[in-house]
């Protein structure tokens, strides 16, 4: 808190007062063994101006206002936006404006109600404000690719200070199959962000294609920008929040455009859905993304994945190296995919037909089951493994093998060899997909 106070027979002075209490309780013993106490000494100026000295060496125009002395406010709000733009000189007004209504108990704060000032001191009039307009996001940028892309990317830093993520934009219009993400580029640990962006209202069709290009990609942050939400996607971007790995978020981002009393026009950017717990997301991320066995797993994906293109795997071409524990290709069937999985705690590899999706997994694995005798046939000296998923909504049909961490660590004969197994029963179980719920054949 920034106060003004005059004790009696002495000048008005400024001082900064501030609390880490809360940083203590949630520091350790150790962690606190050099830190004398909660409360910073107190500071005390005798202009206005020093007292923004003093403020500077915090981000001061980020925080949150609650009360400013209307006879400072035209001086705070231009250091505002001096130091954070236009945007945060707007949010800051349009926060004061909830709190500048004078009350009977209030003394006249600086930065703070916590002030102590002069009993005889007669109250200062209201101010004038303006009036807080909203403006066309089309008045400003007339196309989304040409217009609104390139400024997005460009102000990165707006959405990476609303995500609390940093940012960096790599390529813009990012061609993805027949279809151009708008921007793409990487966030902490090099994980890969893509934004998709919009002027108008959420559709399926964006939507769409934001899945379509985090599949591509393996992006593991995956933002949607769009004027106006529609309730049925935000609910769609909760859900798969709520259904995907810890390593995988979902961002849904409302821009505005407002201006005061015919100022220049800035943007708000609003979150509107987010992981529930992004924050201990992102940081489980960054914390495992390195461990020995996600850098096992981004190794031995990097072997297998051009092994399987040059064994008549096209749909490896051009895959990421991942740390997760498995990789996956679709069959032309929604819910349908064949997975090669690697089980850390039972040292067990297996590839599999898994059926995920809610409504017909039950009914694709009875039809695969119904053609049991069959599809067994085509793995002689291999036990299959058919997974009813009983407690689950997913269910599958999987071959499993043991092995070595140490042999296959790096490019050995063993790892060739397991290469090689992988390689064939993918064929096979994807032809197995193919054969019974793609094109829907039975014996």
């Amino acid at each position: 808190m920034l106060l003004r106070e005059r004790r009696a027979g002495e000048d008005w002075q400024f001082r900064i007062e501030t609390s880490e209490t809360a940083l203590h309780e949630l520091l350790s013993k150790e962690d606190l063994k050099d830190i004398e106490q909660p409360f910073a000494p107190l500071e005390c100026v005798h202009s206005f101006r020093e007292a923004l000295g003093l403020l500077d060496r915090y981000r001061w125009y980020s925080f949150y206002p609650l009360e400013v002395h209307p006879e400072f406010l035209d001086a705070v709000l231009l250091e505002v936006r001096k130091g954070g733009g236009p945007t945060e000189e707007t949010r800051w007004r349009e926060t004061l404006n909830l709190h500048l209504a004078p009350r009977p108990d209030a003394g006249k704060p600086v930065l703070s109600p916590g002030s102590r000032l002069d009993e005889n001191e007669s109250r200062m009039p209201q101010p004038t404000l303006g009036k807080l307009e909203k403006v066309s996001l089309r008045s400003l940028w007339r196309h989304e690719e040409r217009d609104f892309t390139p400024w997005l990317s460009q102000n990165i830093d707006q959405l990476s200070d609303l995500l609390d993520i940093p940012i960096s934009v790599e390529q813009t219009e990012k061609r993805v199959g027949s279809y151009e993400l708008d921007i793409f580029g990487h966030g902490p640990n090099n994980a890969i962000v893509i934004v998709e962006n919009q002027l108008d209202a959420t559709d399926h069709t964006h939507l769409g294609q934001l899945l379509t290009y985090a599949a591509g990609l393996d992006a593991a942050i995956i933002v949607w920008v769009a004027a106006v939400v529609r309730d049925e996607h935000r609910s769609a971007i909760e859900w798969l929040n709520n259904h995907t790995g810890d390593e995988v978020s979902f961002f849904l981002v409302r821009p505005e455009a407002l201006s005061i009393s015919g100022s220049l026009p800035a943007v708000r950017l609003t979150l509107e859905a987010k992981p529930s717990q992004s924050t201990r997301r992102l940081r489980d991320a960054t914390l495992f993304a390195n461990s020995p066995w996600r850098e096992f797993l981004r190794k031995f994906w990097e072997g297998l994945c051009p092994y399987l293109v040059a064994h008549g795997h096209s749909w490896a071409q051009g895959r990421s190296a991942t740390s997760e524990n498995f990789i996956y290709s679709t069959v032309g069937k929604s819910g349908v995919t064949v997975n090669v999985t690697l089980n850390k705690a039972l040292s067990r590899i297996s590839v599999s037909i898994w059926l995920d999706d809610s409504e017909a997994a039950k009914q694709q694995f009875a039809l695969l089951e119904e053609n049991k005798a069959a599809i067994e046939a085509e793995f002689p000296g291999h036990d299959l493994s058919w997974d009813p998923g009983d407690n689950t909504v997913s269910c599958g049909v999987f071959v499993a093998r043991p092995y070595d961490k140490d042999k296959i660590s790096e490019a050995t004969t063993e790892r060739e060899a397991l290469y090689s197994w992988i390689a064939q029963n993918l064929t096979t179980l994807r032809k197995v997909a193919k054969r019974y719920l793609v094109d829907g054949q039975t014996v």
